[in-house]
């Protein structure tokens, strides 16, 4: 029973950051898109930059892709005995 309200105490936990941090970006998305009346300064226009390059998207290389080579003597002797049966 203690494993299991430990188990939803820490869902529960789990679920609020989870909603802390959604606001937090919708709050970030917010200040940052709004249009600029007028001069802004340099600091903002950074600021605005690095949370931007943030919250964009990042490609991964994953490399060359693998190639996988068949035993051709292990492929035999299973259909040998799936055969045999």
């Amino acid at each position: 029973m203690f494993m299991y309200m430990d188990m939803a105490l820490k869902r529960d936990e789990d679920e609020a950051e989870k909603k802390k941090a959604e606001h937090f970006i919708n709050y970030l998305i917010a200040m940052y898109t709004q249009p600029s009346f007028g001069k802004t300064d340099q600091q903002f226009e950074n600021n605005k930059k690095k949370f931007i390059e943030s919250i964009t998207p990042k490609l991964e290389s994953k490399g060359p892709a693998k190639v996988y080579q068949w035993d051709e003597e292990l492929m035999k002797r299973l259909k040998a005995q799936q055969d045999n049966q």
